[in-house]
């Protein structure tokens, strides 16, 4: 049981980064979306969700509100705790709708 729900959380999270990448690539280079994708590949989310959001931040790149909408659910399916990620994700700007 412990098993199939680690695959499902993997499942989930993996497929919760697949779509922020492919929602993000008016905003990243492709290198940076490279650099993400190798991560989540080898499941490193933490990391990937940390340089995502350095990515972001140091830049001022400007997201898609969808965009900010999947990274909500990856906090919340990842279960954050940590303070710095969780304002680093407040402090993604956000493309006015």
């Amino acid at each position: 049981k412990k098993i199939i729900m680690d695959i499902q959380y993997f499942q989930k999270v993996e497929n919760l980064f697949v779509s922020l990448l492919f929602n993000s690539k008016s905003v990243l280079s492709e290198t940076e979306l490279r650099e993400i994708e190798l991560l989540v590949t080898v499941s490193e989310f933490g990391i990937a969700l940390e340089s995502y959001l350095f990515i972001c931040n140091e830049d001022n790149k400007v997201v898609p509100p969808k965009v900010k909408s999947i990274l909500d659910k990856l906090i919340d399916e990842m279960a954050v705790t940590d303070e710095g990620i969780v304002s680093a994700v407040a402090e993604v700007k956000v493309l006015a709708a």
